[in-house]
């Protein structure tokens, strides 16, 4: 079978804990007079019993793939920059009092991917940089996988015997 998860004990976070406030003039807002079919029985600030789901609060141009509004998470970031999302996916944000959708800047979408021990070495374009992210997974994801394949391949001696006497005593003998 495939080796253990290492639990990291790290805290879930959520879209929430990435989203900065952006500017009324920004590029990442849907673009204005778009018909957005808002879900009546979600709403974009909870309640919600999973954390880490993404949830679809909406719809614009009728929806599916790239046409989806996201609250809690997104499913995934995209190496392709199609559609209005561009290489992210939908998110909402209350700007004017009311909801509305946007895309997710470079900045939030590396904060997703942030993970304490591990470095990204990412180009400093925004767009190269979420392209860079889009289609892999961040790291909290991965990296518990990764340390159960690492520990399930450590060697059981963490170092090489250079003679015998080191693996059985003169004593022994």
């Amino acid at each position: 079978g495939w080796p253990a998860f290492v639990d990291e004990q790290l805290p879930a976070i959520s879209l929430a804990d990435v989203m900065e406030e952006i500017q009324e003039n920004s590029s990442l807002w849907l673009k204005e007079g778009t018909v957005v079919d808002w879900k009546g029985d979600v709403h974009p600030n909870g309640p919600f019993t999973d954390a880490q789901a993404p949830v679809e609060v909406g719809s614009f141009d009728g929806g599916g793939w790239g046409r989806r509004i996201y609250a809690n998470m997104v499913p995934a970031t995209k190496a392709s920059d199609w559609g209005q999302g561009g290489r992210t996916h939908m998110v909402a944000q209350m700007r004017k009092g009311v909801w509305w959708a946007r895309r997710l800047s470079a900045r939030e979408v590396t904060k997703l991917f942030a993970h304490p021990k591990v470095h990204l070495h990412l180009a400093g374009d925004d767009d190269q940089r979420v392209r860079e992210l889009g289609n892999s997974g961040p790291a909290r994801m991965v990296r518990p996988w990764a340390l159960g394949v690492e520990r399930f391949l450590r060697p059981p001696v963490p170092w090489c015997p250079d003679t015998l006497d080191e693996i059985v005593s003169t004593d022994t003998v």
